[in-house]
Formats: structure tokens, C-alpha cells, sequence
């Protein structure tokens, strides 16, 4: 899911500070590094699966899937992403904001994100269009946008939760599943109480988004009823994604038992986009979506045919939605992409420095 890819985009942010803080030369030294070795990573998990190929027998079973299943699948897939757009229409509580406009702002968001060598992208975009184009305060989008991230990354590893505990092949996973659980309640709590704590501490409480951000969370944890049913959406949409998933490992022969293939599912959008790799998670995204059904018992053949759909599934409609809505705006061409970029990163510092 998403919230992995969001998880990673926090530690991208920290290492980007990081890097700007030194000199240009080292600077352009570290980056090159970082992408050298995120991609050569990528690169290898790729020539793993590649080199396990047995192409007959992969060609055979795309030959025999079952395409009506698969545009099931992808249905589910979008009804996921407007259910998402939805959630957040809901917590922005702004009624200019729709969500089919959320839903193409995401979409581009997350289409550029899996292009993006250095995954920091879609927030950038996101909170440039909301903030600049919608004119939406900043301290309310990033206040919402830390909700969702939270209620994802605590749904997506509870699924994964009661995987270990209900497939046996899975029991190895146990302490690190329960230390992600653990980290996601923790967050949670931390997201309702550490606002209002920073919007009355002395030195943070004349800075403008601090401000705003401690009043948006305040409102957020008074409407209860709100963020419970922003969380019953992030319950729902993580069911989408799993019976996508389902479907998919029935069009090709793949016949798990709908938790397993639920569990499956979420994992390896998981795995694929907290670890970094090629852009669109290329041979992340394959690697591991073959070590875990393998380790269910499915054959190779079966399991690339599986991550190889579900790639497509995932990562295609965001594709199509931003090359629509990028021509839309006007900003389809990377200087433009960029611009906006750098007007966002100036508008996050100056709400960080107004006083």
C-alpha cells in the first residue's frame, strides 16, 4: 500500500536535509552514491528474478489468465484509490476540495513518486497544487496528510499482523511484525497528542503552522466521529487492495485461500516501496512478491506471472490519471514539475519560519 512508499518518503525528507546541509560537491557526491546504490540494489533483485525465469512456462500462463478477472482487479484497484481521495476530502472538511480532484491530485502524486529516483516527490506535488492552486492551508493538508499516512501504515501492518499469526509459513516474521504494530499505535498517539503539546510550548507558539497545525489536529481529535470513519475507509480500501489481489491469483491458476493472498497482497506493496530500488519498484517489486508466494507453496512461473499483473494493476492507472491531469493543469513538462516543486519547498519553509 501507499503508506510504506509515504513510511520511506519521511526517511528520503531526512536524508535529503542532510545532504543539503553540506557543501555542493559533496552534496552532488552523496546523491550520486545514494542512486547509484538504491538502483544497483534494484537492479540485482531484478537479475534475480530474471535469472529464474523459465519463459515457456511464464508465456504459457499469461496465455491461459483470465483477462476479465484482471479488469475486475483493476476496477477494485481504482474503487481503492477514489476511496482514499474520499478519506481525505472527508478530513480536509474543505468544500471546495472534491474528492475526484483529491483523487487526480494523488494520483499524479504518486505517478511521479515511482519515477523519481529520490522518492520525496509526491508530497511536494500534492502539497504545491493543494496549497498554491487550491489555496488549502498548509497546516491543514499536512495535518491530514500525517492522519492518513498513520491510519494506513497501522491498518497495513495489522493484515500483516494476523497473517503471521493465522499462516504458519509466516511465524518467522512474528517479532517484526509486532514491532510494527507497536509503531504504529505509538504513532498514532503521538500524531493526537504532540500537536496541541508543540502549539503551547513557548518557543513554537508564535510560529504561524505550528499554530495551524495544533488547531487542525485539535480538530480532528474532537471530531471523533470523523477520524473513526476515516478509519473504517483505510479498513475498507486495505480490503479492496487484498481482493485484487485475490482475483489476480485466480485469473492466472493461482487459487490462495483469500488471507493469504489478502496478506500477500499488502505485503509486497509493502516491502516494494519501503525498500529502495529502481524507479516503480522494478525488480523490488518481483523479488519479493516471488520469495513470499514461493514460500506458499506456489510455483516460480506462477508467482512472477502474479507480481508481474499486479504491477501493472498498481502502478498503471496513477500513469494515466497524470498524464491527463498534468496536461490539465499545464504542467506537463519537468521544468514546470520541478517549478512547482521548488514552490512548495518554499512555501513549507516560509509557514516553518513565519512568525
Amino acid at each position: 500500500m501507499p503508506v510504506a512508499r509515504k513510511r520511506n518518503n519521511i526517511i528520503a525528507f531526512a536524508k535529503l536535509r542532510l545532504i543539503y546541509a553540506m557543501g555542493i560537491s559533496h552534496r552532488r557526491k552523496l546523491l550520486l552514491l545514494y542512486l547509484t546504490g538504491t538502483m544497483a540494489f534494484g537492479g540485482f533483485l531484478g537479475w534475480l528474478v530474471v535469472k529464474n525465469i523459465f519463459w515457456s512456462e511464464l508465456i504459457g500462463v499469461f496465455l491461459e489468465a483470465n483477462f476479465g478477472l484482471v479488469l475486475t482487479s483493476l476496477i477494485l484497484v481504482l474503487g481503492a484509490s477514489w476511496l482514499r481521495a474520499f478519506r481525505w476530502s472527508i478530513l480536509l472538511s474543505d468544500d471546495q476540495t472534491t474528492s475526484t480532484r483529491l483523487l487526480l491530485v494523488e494520483q499524479t502524486g504518486t505517478a511521479l513518486d515511482s519515477f523519481s529516483p529520490v522518492r520525496v516527490l509526491d508530497e511536494v506535488i500534492e502539497i504545491g497544487l493543494l496549497v498554491l492552486r487550491y489555496k488549502i492551508p498548509l497546516a491543514q493538508v499536512l495535518a491530514t496528510m500525517a492522519l492518513q499516512r498513520t491510519f494506513e501504515f497501522l491498518v497495513t501492518i495489522s493484515v500483516l499482523g494476523i497473517g503471521v499469526l493465522t499462516i504458519d509459513s509466516l511465524e518467522p516474521f512474528a517479532l517484526l511484525v509486532a514491532v510494527g504494530v507497536g509503531f504504529g499505535i505509538f504513532s498514532l498517539f503521538l500524531l493526537f497528542s504532540i500537536g496541541p503539546v508543540l502549539a503551547n510550548m513557548p518557543m513554537l507558539r508564535d510560529i504561524t503552522i505550528v499554530q495551524q497545525f495544533g488547531s487542525a489536529v485539535l480538530f480532528l481529535r474532537q471530531s471523533r466521529r470523523c477520524s473513526l470513519y476515516a478509519l473504517m475507509l483505510t479498513i475498507l480500501q486495505a480490503g479492496m487492495i487484498a481482493m485484487a489481489g485475490w482475483i489476480i491469483g485466480i485469473s492466472i491458476g493461482l487459487r490462495l485461500p483469500l488471507i493469504e493472498a489478502a496478506v500477500v497482497t499488502i505485503a509486497i506493496l509493502f516491502f516494494s516501496s519501503t525498500v529502495p530500488g529502481l524507479p516503480m519498484a522494478i525488480g523490488t517489486f518481483e523479488w519479493f512478491a516471488m520469495q513470499i508466494l514461493i514460500l506458499l507453496g506456489a510455483s516460480p512461473h506462477h508467482a512472477i506471472a502474479f507480481s508481474v499483473i499486479l504491477h501493472i494493476v498498481v502502478f498503471g492507472p496513477p500513469i494515466l490519471i497524470a498524464l491527463f491531469f498534468l496536461s490539465k493543469e499545464g504542467l506537463l513538462s519537468s521544468r514546470k514539475i520541478l517549478a512547482l516543486g521548488q514552490e512548495s519547498k518554499e512555501i513549507i519553509s516560509l509557514g516553518s519560519s513565519n512568525q
